[in-house]
This record gives C-alpha cells, sequence and structure tokens, in this order.
C-alpha cells in the first residue's frame, strides 16, 4: 500500500487537486490528515505507570451462577477492577510485553484506534514490547497468520475506519481443539496476552479462551474489547460499545437529509431500515436526532405482543390522517431485526426452519393453520426473499428481508382497500432505504476515537497487569474526556446461560432496548407530538474540528423532553414548511452564523453587466432554429456574453426594483443561499423579493411570499427548499402556462424573474422569457444552474450548483463501503447514484474513491453496447480478481444507464405501447399480470407478448420479476427508467453469467452482491462551504443581472478553484447553450425542432474523464480504495471542491492569473515619461495580439489595420483581394435571400446593407469619428415576424459582434421610436421590419437551397468567443 505522501505524486501535468487522493493513491488528504489526530485519553494514562484496583461493583447482578461456575471455574469469582496511576511507579517492574491482537465479526468504527492505544501502550511499556495482529480474525489466530505491526504500519490507520489492517472474520471457538490450537499459538509466538476485540459472541469466544489459558498458560492474558454498532453490548459498566456513536451519527445525517427532503418536495413517504439485527438502539438513537413521524422498536412491539397486521394498520392511520391535513408525506424508521420481534412472523420462521430442517426443502402445506395464515399474508416478493437464500445451516436468513419493503407493500394494499392507490392518489408514494454497510466502516468521530483509544489502553493496562478474562472498560463518557475512568470486569460477570437444556453453553447477554429506561420514555414522551408535528431535525456530517465536533450520542448523554420538541408557533402561511430554530441541530445553528465571502462586486451598487464575447452556435440548422423560435432574445442579446464590472458611470437604480424567485427542478444543497444572496442584493438597492411558493405551482397561481430578513433565519446555509418548496412537474413549456405567468408577473409588476434548477428548468426559462419579451411585458427572466447532476454546460460555466455537496455526500458513503468491502472482503458491492441522464456523479465519485468498476453510461453508449456487454466487462473483472484470491469489489451504476443503451430505449419504446393499448382497452390489470410472468409458456404467446418485436421480447424475458413489473406499472416513458432499481438487475445478470463460467471452468471463485441507491441521500444535505459562497454570489449576481435590464441569460461565476473573493461574475444568454436534439427523458413532450438547453452528458474527451480511464485499469486489481470522509465545514477540508471542476478549469485560472500578472507589469511599466520607442514596440507587440485573437483566419487582411498604405505592394494586393472575398461573400448572401424572396412573389424582403466600406463589415466610416468603425465581420441573424416597432423588432438584420456601443444605442433607439434608421454599417435597415418567417422558411426550403444563409464568415467555429 502507499504511503502518507503519495496523494502528493501524480503522472498528469498541471496543478495538482490536493483535495482528493492522487488517482493510483491509497489515501485521501482526510484520511492522511485524521492520521495525525492524537486522541484524548482519560487522566490515569497522563501518567508514568498505572496499576489495576480492585473495587466491589454491585451494579451487575450475575445470572445462572451456579452453572457459569462449573462452565468457566478459572474465572468465576474474579473482581471488577479499576484503572488508575500505579502508587510507586518508580518501582513498577517494565518487562517487554508480547501481545495478540484480533478483530471478530462486523466491522464497527475506531476498532483501528483500539490497536493503536494497544500498540501505545505496549510501547510505552517498552520499546521492544510486540503487537502480532492476527489477518482475518479467530480463524487467522488458530491458523497463525498474523504481522508484526510496527509504527510505519500503525501510522496509516490511525483514526481510519473499517478493519481493513488486519481484516475482520466469524470465526469462532468449536471445542477443546480450538482451545488447545489456541495455547500452541501464544505459546510459539511467547505471547503474555491475547486481546479479542468483537461483540457479544466474540467476547464470549475471549472468556472461553481466557478460561483455558489459566489453566495451560497462565502466563497469557485474554482480554475482550466491546465492540457493535448494534450497541446491544453495553449494560450499566458498558455505557456504549465503540462504533455506536459514529455509526448512530451516519445514519442520522443520511435520515436528517431525508426528512429535509419530504420538507421540500412534500409528496413521499421514506420507509428507513437502520441496520440493528438483535436489538432497537441504533433506530432509537437515529429516531431521537432526528425526529421522524413514526419508529418502531422491536421490543416494545415484542412486549404488547403487536402483530404484523396492527403495525401495517397503525401506518395506514397515520398516512389517512396526515392526508386529511393536507399533508402527504413522511418519515418512518425501522429497526433491520423487526421481523424477529413480531411474534406470529417468529413462530412461522420457527415453523419454516423446522420443515426445512426435518425435509430438506420448504411446503408450504405442512405449516400450521395460524403459520399458512401468517404465510398468505405476506406479499410473495417476502416469501420469494425468505426462500431464496439460506444460512450455512440451511436455516432463513431473516436479515435478508427487506423489512421496509415488506412494509411498504402491505400498507400499498391496505390502503388500496380503502380506495387510496398511487393511480387515483399520485400525491401518495413510498420509498424504502436501508441504511447498514455504509455505517460500519466510517472514519470514527472524535468521541469514537477517543473512546476506542482509551479501550486499548486500557486492554493493554489489563494485560500488564495479569488481568485474564476481563473486558475493557471506559466510564463515566458524559463527561469531558479528562475525567473519563478506565476499569475491568471480569467476563464472566456478564454472561449466563443458553441453549437447550442438556446444550447450555455460556455467553455475554445481549442487553436490548429498556422500554423502562430514562431514554425509551423521553423518546416516548416526543413521539406523539412527532407524529403530526413535524419537527424534523438534520444533525449533518460528522464534524472532526470546530464547536460541535466532541459531541456524543444522545444514548450517551440522555436529553430531556424539551430537547426533542418544539413549543414555537411558526405561521402556517409565511413558509412551505413550518420550521423554528428549536428544532435545529447544533451543526445547523453553528451554519445559520457563517457568512460567506464573496466579490466585492456583489455589494458594489453600481455593479453591471457589460456586454462581452459572442458565442453564436455554428451548426446552421441549430442557428436557424433558434433564430426561428427565440427572434426576440436573438435581437436582445446578440449571443453576446455579459461581464460584471463597476461602472462608475452608471445611473442609480431606482427603489422599488421588485424581483421574484421560483425553485423548479430537484433539490441540490445551496439554493436557499440563492434567495439569501438575492435579498441583501435587493436590500442594497432598496429593492424586494417575491418567493413563489411550491415553484411553478405558485408561479401560476400567484401565491407567493414577499420575502423579510427574520424569514431567512432558519434557511441561511442549510439544504433542501423547505421555505419556498420547488415544483413537481415541468409544465412551463405551453403557452397557457405561460401566459398565466405572465398575468402574474404583470400584476405583481415584477421587474425580474429569476428561475433556479437543471437543463430542462433553463429551457423553460428561455421559452418563457422569449414569451414575455413578445408580449411586451418588462419583467427579466434570468436563469440560474442548480442540480446535483451538474448537467447544465457551457465553456463559460465551469460548475453548477449543488453538485459538490451531493457528490461529498455519496462519495463519503462510497468510501464507507470501499473500507467495509476490505475489511470482510466476501462481498461485491453494486452501488447505483441518483443523477438521472448523465453519468457526472458517478465520475466525480470515482475519482474521489477508486472502486474497482465504474460504468459511465455516456461511453456505452457511444460504442453502441448493451447491457450485456455491460454484464460481462463486469464478469471479467471478478473473474480477474478471484484468480487472485480476491472475492470483493465495487461497482458504480448511474441512475441513467438504461436510457443511454440503445436495445432498452426500443424496449421500453414497445413496452410503452403495450400498457398504452391495455390502458385504453382497460385491461391492465391482465396485461401486467402476463408481462411479469411471461417466463411461462403460457404467457409468452399471449396477445400482450406478440406486441413486442422477438429481440425485445428476448431481452424483456431476460429480466428478473421485479424489473419486468416496475416496466409495466406506468407508461412514464423515458423518466420510469430512472426508477428500475439497476444495480440490483445488474448484480443479478451478473450472477447468472459467473454461473455459466463456472460449469464451464471460467471462474472458481465465490460471488456475492450486496446493492445500494444513493440518492435521496445526498440532495438535500446541508450545502459545503463551496455551494454556500456560490449560492449566495448567483443570488446576488442575478439581481445584477435584472438591474442590468438583461433577459434571458444564465449566471455563470468563474474561476471556482480560486478564493471565492476574486470569482469573476458573468452570464451567459441562454439561446447560445441551447441545441436541436432527440427527444427524451423530461424533454419527451416538446416540439422535435425546438432548441432546448441539453442536459450536458460525460465528455469522453475531457481531462477528467480521461484521467480516471487511465486509472481504472489500475483499481480493478490494485484495491487503491480511498476514503474522502464526511464533508467539513471547519478545518482546511472545508476549503476542498469537487476534482471536475479543477481537472477541466484549475489550468485556465492558473492562466488567467499569470496573464493577470502580466498586463500589471506591463502596465506599471509603461507610465509617463517612458520613452516613445519602447511605447512603439509594446503597442506594435499588442496590436498583433489582438489581430491574431479577432482575426485569426486572414492575418494579411486585417494584420496591420491602421498602416496598410505603407504594406509592400504584393501584400497590399493580397490584403485587397481578401476583403474583396469577404465583400462578395456577404454580399451573395444577401442575393440568395433577394431571390428566395423574389421567388415567393408578395413576400417581404429582409435587406442588408451594402458591404461598400474598405472595412469588411461596414457601409463607410462612422460618422464623425475619422477613422474606420470597430468592428468585425458580420453574421446574419432572421427575426421573428411577430415582433413589432414598439418592441424594437426586425425579420432580419445584420448582427455584429463588435459595433460601438454609442451605435448601437442609437440603433436601438430608432427601432423603438419607430423612426428612420441610421445609415452606417452597423445598421439593420427599414425595409427589414416588413419581413416574415416564410421570407427564410418556405415550402421545400432547405440549407441546399440557399446555401450558408444562416452560416458566418468562414472560420468561425462554434463556442468560439469573439471578442468584442
Amino acid at each position: 500500500m502507499l504511503g502518507k505522501s503519495d496523494f502528493h505524486s501524480t503522472s498528469k501535468s498541471g496543478p495538482m487537486h490536493l483535495h482528493s487522493a492522487d488517482l493510483f493513491g491509497a489515501y485521501s488528504p482526510q484520511q492522511i490528515h485524521r492520521q495525525s489526530y492524537r486522541p484524548h485519553v482519560p487522566a490515569a494514562y497522563k501518567h508514568q505507570a498505572v496499576e489495576c484496583f480492585e473495587e466491589v461493583c454491585d451494579e451487575i447482578e450475575q445470572e445462572d451462577p451456579e452453572q457459569l461456575a462449573k462452565a468457566l471455574p478459572q474465572l468465576f469469582g474474579t473482581k471488577y477492577c479499576e484503572v488508575r496511576q500505579a502508587v510507586n511507579a518508580a518501582a513498577f517492574r517494565r518487562r517487554p510485553l508480547r501481545v495478540g491482537v484480533v478483530l471478530s465479526g462486523g466491522p464497527a468504527p475506531g476498532g483501528h484506534n483500539v490497536i493503536a492505544g494497544l500498540f501505545d501502550f505496549l510501547r510505552k511499556v517498552h520499546p521492544e514490547s510486540k503487537l502480532f495482529g492476527f489477518m482475518g480474525g479467530m480463524d487467522g489466530f488458530f491458523n497463525m497468520k498474523y504481522k508484526t505491526i510496527t509504527p510505519e504500519h500503525m501510522a496509516r490507520f490511525r483514526n481510519s475506519g473499517g478493519f481493513d489492517m488486519l481484516w475482520s472474520g466469524r470465526g469462532r471457538v468449536n471445542g477443546r481443539k480450538d482451545m488447545d490450537k489456541a495455547v500452541e499459538v501464544a505459546k510459539s509466538l511467547e505471547m503474555t496476552g491475547l486481546v479479542v476485540v468483537g461483540g457479544d459472541g466474540s467476547c464470549s469466544n475471549a472468556a472461553l479462551l481466557a478460561n483455558h489459558m489459566a489453566e495451560f498458560l497462565p502466563s497469557c492474558s485474554v482480554v475482550g474489547v466491546p465492540k457493535t454498532i448494534d450497541g446491544d453490548l453495553k449494560n450499566a459498566v458498558i455505557e456504549s460499545s465503540f462504533g455506536f456513536d459514529t455509526a448512530s451519527k451516519t445514519y442520522s445525517e443520511l435520515i436528517g437529509n431525508l426528512c429535509v427532503d419530504v420538507g421540500s418536495s412534500k409528496h413521499t413517504y421514506h420507509f428507513v431500515r437502520v441496520m440493528g439485527r438483535s436489538a432497537s438502539h441504533l433506530v432509537l438513537e437515529c429516531a431521537l436526532q432526528t425526529r421522524p413521524n413514526l419508529c418502531l422498536v422491536g421490543e416494545e412491539i415484542e412486549r404488547n405482543n403487536t402483530s404484523l397486521k396492527e403495525i401495517v394498520q397503525e401506518i395506514v392511520e397515520l398516512i389517512a390522517e396526515r392526508k386529511k391535513k393536507g399533508v402527504n408525506f413522511g418519515v418512518l424508521l425501522v429497526p433491520e431485526g423487526l421481523i424477529e420481534f413480531i411474534p406470529e412472523i417468529k413462530k412461522l420462521i420457527a415453523e419454516c426452519n423446522e420443515i426445512v430442517k426435518k425435509d430438506g426443502a420448504f411446503d408450504k402445506e405442512k405449516l400450521s393453520d395460524e403459520g399458512r395464515g401468517t404465510w398468505d399474508f405476506l406479499p410473495e416478493v417476502i416469501q420469494d426473499q425468505l426462500l431464496m437464500e439460506r444460512e450455512a445451516t440451511g436455516y432463513i436468513q431473516v436479515a435478508k428481508v427487506a423489512t421496509e419493503r415488506l412494509l411498504i407493500l402491505l400498507v400499498k394494499n391496505q390502503l388500496y382497500a380503502e380506495g387510496i392507490d398511487q393511480e387515483t392518489h399520485p400525491e401518495v408514494s413510498f420509498m424504502p432505504h436501508y441504511f447498514g454497510y455504509e455505517g460500519r466502516c466510517a472514519m470514527p468521530s472524535n468521541f469514537d476515537a477517543n473512546y476506542c483509544f482509551s479501550l486499548g489502553l486500557t486492554a493493554g493496562a489489563l494485560i500488564q497487569n495479569k488481568r485474564n478474562g476481563y473486558m475493557s472498560l471506559v466510564r463515566n463518557l458524559s463527561l469531558p474526556t479528562a475525567d473519563w475512568s478506565a476499569a475491568g470486569i471480569p467476563i464472566v460477570q456478564l454472561m449466563k446461560m443458553y441453549g437447550k437444556k442438556g446444550e447450555e453453553y455460556p455467553g455475554v447477554t445481549k442487553q436490548l432496548v429498556d422500554l423502562d429506561g430514562p431514554l425509551f420514555q423521553v423518546f416516548k414522551q416526543a413521539r406523539a407530538l412527532w407524529k403530526y408535528g413535524d419537527m424534523y431535525r438534520n444533525p449533518g456530517p460528522i464534524q472532526f474540528d470546530g464547536p460541535v465536533a466532541d459531541g456524543a450520542s444522545y444514548t450517551v448523554c440522555i436529553p430531556v423532553l424539551e430537547e426533542l420538541i418544539s413549543y414555537d408557533k411558526c405561521e402556517e402561511s409565511r413558509s412551505c414548511f413550518r420550521k423554528s430554530q428549536e428544532v435545529l441541530s447544533p451543526l445547523q445553528l453553528s451554519r445559520l452564523r457563517f457568512k460567506p465571502e464573496m466579490n466585492s462586486l456583489c455589494m458594489d451598487q453600481k455593479a453591471r453587466a457589460r456586454q462581452g464575447q459572442q458565442f453564436v452556435p455554428q451548426d446552421p440548422y441549430t442557428l436557424r432554429q433558434i433564430l426561428l423560435h427565440y427572434p426576440q432574445l436573438c435581437n436582445h442579446h446578440q449571443f453576446a456574453a455579459q461581464e460584471v464590472l463597476h461602472d462608475k458611470y452608471t445611473s442609480p437604480i431606482l427603489t422599488g426594483l421588485r424581483v421574484g424567485v421560483v425553485f423548479m427542478s430537484r433539490q441540490a444543497p445551496g439554493i436557499t443561499n440563492i434567495l439569501w444572496g438575492l435579498f441583501e442584493r435587493l436590500s442594497i438597492v432598496g429593492g424586494s423579493v417575491i418567493g413563489f411558493k411550491n415553484g411553478l405551482n405558485g408561479l401560476l397561481e400567484s401565491d407567493y411570499i414577499e420575502v423579510e430578513r427574520t424569514d431567512l433565519d432558519t434557511s441561511l446555509n442549510q439544504g433542501g427548499m423547505e421555505f419556498l418548496g420547488r415544483s413537481l412537474e415541468h409544465t412551463l413549456m405551453n403557452v397557457e402556462n405561460m401566459e398565466r405567468a405572465r398575468q402574474t408577473c404583470e400584476e405583481m409588476r415584477l421587474d425580474g424573474l429569476v428561475v433556479v434548477g437543471s437543463a430542462y428548468t433553463l429551457s423553460e426559462a428561455t421559452l418563457f422569457s422569449e414569451y414575455l419579451l413578445q408580449k411586451s411585458c418588462s419583467t427579466s427572466v434570468i436563469g440560474i444552474p442548480a442540480t446535483g447532476s451538474n448537467n447544465v454546460a457551457h465553456e463559460l460555466l465551469e460548475s453548477c450548483l449543488g453538485f459538490d455537496s451531493t457528490t461529498k455526500v455519496y462519495a463519503s458513503l462510497i468510501g464507507n463501503i470501499l473500507t467495509d468491502a476490505a475489511s470482510m472482503p466476501k462481498y461485491w458491492h453494486f452501488i447505483r447514484l441518483m443523477g438521472r441522464d448523465p453519468s457526472h456523479e458517478v465520475m466525480e465519485c470515482a475519482l474521489q474513491t477508486h472502486p474497482n468498476f465504474v460504468i459511465i453510461a455516456e461511453e456505452y453508449g457511444a460504442a453502441d453496447k448493451t447491457l450485456v456487454h455491460i454484464v460481462q466487462d463486469i464478469a471479467d473483472v471478478v473473474c480477474r480478481r478471484a484468480e487472485a484470491g480476491k472475492n470483493f469489489g465495487t461497482v458504480l451504476i448511474p441512475e441513467g444507464l438504461l436510457l443511454h443503451l440503445p436495445n432498452m430505449r426500443n424496449l421500453m419504446a414497445e413496452v410503452n405501447a403495450v400498457v398504452k393499448e391495455a390502458r385504453e382497452k382497460d385491461r391492465i390489470k391482465e396485461m401486467r399480470d402476463a408481462m411479469v410472468n411471461i417466463e411461462d409458456g403460457m404467457n409468452s404467446e399471449t396477445h400482450w407478448a406478440q406486441l413486442l418485436t422477438p429481440w425485445s421480447l428476448a431481452l424483456f424475458k431476460s429480466f428478473p420479476k421485479f424489473i419486468r413489473k416496475e416496466l409495466v406499472t406506468s407508461d412514464a416513458a423515458e423518466t420510469k427508467l430512472t426508477h428500475i432499481e439497476t444495480e440490483e438487475l445488474v448484480a443479478q445478470m451478473v450472477k447468472k453469467e459467473l454461473e455459466k463460467r463456472k460449469k464451464h471452468g471460467r471462474y472458481s471463485g465465490k460471488f456475492a452482491a450486496v446493492t445500494h441507491f444513493f440518492g435521496y441521500q445526498g440532495r438535500s444535505s446541508l450545502p459545503s462551504a463551496f455551494d454556500c459562497h456560490l449560492g449566495l454570489t448567483h443570488g446576488y449576481l442575478a439581481s445584477i443581472l435584472v438591474e442590468s435590464g438583461l433577459t434571458g441569460y444564465c449566471t455563470t461565476v468563474r474561476g471556482l478553484c480560486g478564493a471565492s473573493q476574486s470569482w469573476k461574475l458573468g452570464a451567459i444568454p441562454m439561446t447560445a447553450m441551447m441545441k436541436v436534439m432527440p427527444r427524451t427523458g423530461e424533454y419527451s413532450g416538446v416540439g422535435m425542432d425546438i432548441p432546448l438547453i441539453p442536459s450536458a452528458e460525460v465528455n469522453l474527451e475531457s481531462k477528467s474523464f480521461r484521467y480516471m480511464k487511465n486509472a481504472l485499469e489500475h483499481w480493478e486489481s490494485a484495491d487503491r480504495f480511498c476514503n474522502p470522509g464526511p464533508m467539513q465545514f471547519w478545518g482546511e477540508a472545508a476549503l476542498f471542491y469537487n476534482r471536475i471542476l479543477h481537472e477541466e478549469q484549475a489550468e485556465y485560472l492558473l492562466m488567467l492569473q499569470h496573464v493577470e500578472a502580466y498586463t500589471q507589469i506591463l502596465h506599471d511599466t509603461c507610465r509617463f515619461g517612458v520613452e516613445e520607442s519602447f511605447l512603439r514596440t509594446a503597442y506594435s507587440i499588442l496590436n498583433s495580439l489582438l489581430t491574431l485573437r479577432l482575426h485569426p483566419d486572414d492575418l494579411m487582411a486585417f494584420g496591420l489595420p491602421i498602416a496598410q498604405e505603407n504594406l509592400p505592394p504584393a501584400l497590399r494586393h493580397h490584403a485587397s483581394m481578401a476583403r474583396q472575398r469577404f465583400k462578395e461573400h456577404m454580399n451573395s448572401q444577401a442575393d440568395a435571400v433577394d431571390a428566395s424572396t423574389r421567388a415567393r412573389g408578395s413576400m417581404g424582403h429582409p435587406a442588408l446593407a451594402p458591404l461598400d466600406s474598405p472595412f469588411p463589415g461596414g457601409g463607410g466610416e462612422e460618422p464623425g469619428s475619422g477613422s474606420p468603425p470597430d468592428v468585425g465581420p458580420p453574421l446574419l441573424i432572421q427575426r421573428h415576424p411577430s415582433w413589432t416597432k414598439e418592441g424594437a423588432t426586425a425579420a432580419c438584420g445584420t448582427v455584429y459582434r463588435n459595433a460601438p456601443r454609442r451605435q448601437s444605442s442609437q440603433v436601438n433607439l430608432a427601432l423603438q421610436q419607430g423612426g428612420p434608421l441610421p445609415s452606417a454599417p452597423w445598421a439593420v435597415q427599414e425595409g427589414a421590419l416588413e419581413g416574415t418567417r416564410e421570407a427564410i422558411q418556405g415550402p421545400g426550403h432547405s440549407e441546399k437551397n440557399t446555401p450558408g444563409i444562416f452560416s458566418g464568415p468562414a472560420g468561425f467555429s462554434e463556442n468560439k468567443p469573439n471578442k468584442l
């Protein structure tokens, strides 16, 4: 593995991205930073030596004392002890210790710090002490597979998550043979101690080994360390097992994000299953942290003998009652082991296991009447889950049952019976989640880092003091770390006897949730208010620095009722979702006080947008369609970008400016800061912000809030869109809604409307701005690109708002799973990431984490590959890794994968037709049953199956039932593909492919898959510091653009790789971002020929993609897993930004900085008094540079525009000929327009000014200037026929890329007043006002009829900026 400095090395040129690991490295900057953290420890360990002092402990009552005395005679009767400073440290004997350590059971955050604490203690006792790490758990110990841990090796794993340092295992002590083997291993290594890190089962094994060592090798002490994220290894003396704090905070962050998400969209019930099979401690802690509407506690259900039907009825009543209140959303938490607490399910499972054990196969008919009734009540998919996979014993794997899905299916059935189903009530929808593996190997919180390190120190102290058979304890955890106390308790005191009579065995007692304890009682009081009060709370990500970094869980620091509820009576009408500061977490409150830094122009009252470069589409057809459909906008901005500058001559803005804002896309972190920025900027210029509630619905229905400062009290730097809400559907594309929106704008006298969202939203904004111009409505429309998918692209747009935050959340979770895969190397993890069409999120997370296989949908789509090819590629990697002994790995899958595969698009089109016909004939249920069960021989011949082509039918039949069911559930066309569980589909197909290969001897490994979907967990997270700055800047910028009188522009901020104070503010004409493209996904309902802003896909020629491809082959085999860690708001990591941004933009920023530095040097050098010869040289060089920039294709014609009379005759002739060719080219295009118009008879003709000037693009010199106008070659642009004189319109004219500002103003004034146009080369002729659309696009018209009429001069390229 690579060392500490690996992330500083790179094989590519250019500036390093120090915010993520090198592509061939194995440690992220956050991991490296955490290696230097020094855990805080109890005061006792600050002394030179410690001793164990026996004390009376009456907090634990011994169970089954007589049986335990017989089972563990060597341990029974030992005393509880406390670790304190040695009485006589000088006399304390110091001898080298030789200790082994085993990581056993499932991984938990902080395990490496236990080893670090033990290692440091041993080295402190004596520098010659040795620590042996046994690989793969208890089996590694028995087989003597170990590594001697060195300081260098230990340094790489300090404060890191997972068990990948030594791996973990599920091995256990099986009888006398194993115990004798343990003695043999300990003797051979001359061990003085063995530390077993594990849960109740592992610590029970430790007790058995300790009892045996006491008799046969008394020099070796065995000590246990309490580990489990489930929290069931706790009691009066074990206040918390390690890992619980980190896991509960990780899950709480995700649940909190879901709580913010439902408060923003208000249309989904999220059912969340939280890991914890044996006890409900984790789900209870998460509920206290996040305050969901309902949290089921398994122990309570068991005590109350609550049936599954009663649980379902309680949920249905909750949904129905909330529906009456107009609320169709909520969050419900379920413990992983819930099903085992339900009485009739426990009986059913017992019966099933008995049948399987006796007969080897399950037979429903052999169930009892009660068992059969329960079995029939379960949905078919759950029955299949119970029978699909078995444990090694053959018993049913209850943990595999997706309890959240079970409840959703049963609740849906019950709601359907009561007349509420998703077709008749689409507002009621459900989303399942399982939070498990992503929390087991997270970077440990400061609490767990300190706690685990202290447990390791204590384990070493117990071994040094020859305390055999003890459990390492650290107590008083609710106090500051220095006040913690270290202790040891005999493991036997925590044990009791298990098993049937005659088969009893000793085991550590599992501690279930204490229903009579103070923690559950305060939860019981609060949950009644949470049910309908919606007091959601978002704890946010774990922090390693700052004021909230060291907080402990509620399980350790029990809260009072007032901490869990809110008494604040918020005004329901002021916002879409009621929220007060009382329900905010400490991290949320601290973020409210954060003030992002910005460019000083944001606060400058005289900041205005000034015209910059032009970005005209090169493709003639695209340009033509843009001119046809957006003529008003083209006339308004002439494809020119804008730059915000200080304008000392500008007049002050009149007070009373009114700007509306509407959120129209999915949630993206940082959007609330847009509202903040708008409010602050308009406060400076005396304006006001109008926030439309529930997105487009508010705009159409005039439902709004005039934002006041107090309204922002709970929104600053927060995630989601709770204050205003968002649109659930895009419907602004139709004229009826545009007219309603226009009426709202005029009734409210809006000067501007800021539309926030993704590419599709910006397309809607462009159409609406064109519509407003046609209707002579003065409201400016400004778009802001905000989407976690980063699917808005332009060369002036570096990153979308929200992308940085969402990818940080996802990358952190993926990093945790990668660590988990390396800690227990037996699973392949298939992870699907939200992102709709593009794969940007997958690529960014891959660059941050280095998984083994990455699917970039655009790559497979471009290669015209199918799902089968993808499966084969994954199977190839699995086989190669299996040959190397690695039966584990990770695969990243984009949400929109299937949208890019041609055969899937064809299949979906055909399935859509089937569904449509079934709906028309009212035979939808018959069709679904037939299609879902299509593998049956009879169903393959049904009418519905025959509607599919043979190749589509074969593909459809290859899918599992759950995928087929999803495909025929609705007719949502392409959008539906994003809801398909692609990760599950791919995992099952890979499994089948590997089974085929195994039969043919091409694969000999083991394959077990675990699937994950990360989407809703990230899109409403707290925004990163980067997105906080960016969102606020976009808000200020949008207001400045409105103040500047612009419309149809998209805000852009450049230089994002630099400090936020130096970011450059600008705007892009949204028509310059458009293309004519095939209609898929969201765009499927829009006319085919209307240009829209496309959903930007991954550029397969981009630097970031190429870098990833170069490293991917290495990742497939070398396991360079990286964990970026949770998003940070303090310390160096708070400044991190995403890698794609760096790879694509950092060099530009560096060059820009260099150019600015050189320009400043030149400016300072050419001061008053410098020699004339020096100035002439500087002028000549700069003039040549500008010529190269503005006229790269004909340097001879434009090379020396001032002194051409001094050219040699040959060069003067060449330049003259170049100018003549250019003039003929432009006049020929005008003649083509004339001919086309005359051929149509009475149609008006858009005339062009004659090109008689000696300078291309002109008709003479500017009056009074004495020199030729500084203009570039013209470009023909068509105007829409519906424009009027009053709207400053024309059907066709000439747009110059560099017309002087005063001259442009004269043209605009003449057009507005309807008077004669000035006779100048840049003028649009008055006759152009008579033109119509058909003058250009008549019957039978094509590009071939009038070649080049929509093209610019030769050499003009797409998106090639032309300097103004």
